[in-house]
């Protein structure tokens, strides 16, 4: 899971895998806490993603946790998720329409109400 980091000064984007399953969790969770570890703002990009299950959530969900608790950034670019991603989180219950970030610990996944 090399190349998917790429940085400009502060500011570093991780190119989340397209094959973001269980089948590649431990590549993809150590390659993005790594990222958390070196970027003091980090950014995901989603737009390659073609494949998704619970397992994106709860690594995504991991490294916003580290960067919190290491006091950084971390964004979840929502304009840049692929559909499937979008379809993930819809058949999850979340949405990406109430706006916000994963930055913003007040915000994060929005669970859709019924």
């Amino acid at each position: 899971m090399k190349d998917q980091v790429s940085s400009a000064t502060t500011e570093s984007t991780f190119h989340v895998p397209p094959d973001a399953t269980v089948r590649n969790a431990a590549d993809f969770r150590n390659s993005l806490l790594e990222a958390v570890r070196e970027a003091p703002s980090l950014t995901l990009d989603l737009s390659c993603v073609e494949s998704v299950d619970l397992s994106f959530f709860q690594i995504v969900l991991a490294g916003r946790r580290m960067a919190a608790e290491m006091q950084k950034t971390f964004i979840l670019n929502q304009q840049s998720a692929s559909e499937p991603i979008r379809d993930a989180f819809a058949l999850c219950g979340y949405s990406f329409d109430h706006g916000g970030s994963l930055a913003d610990e007040s915000v994060g996944l929005w669970k859709e109400e019924e």
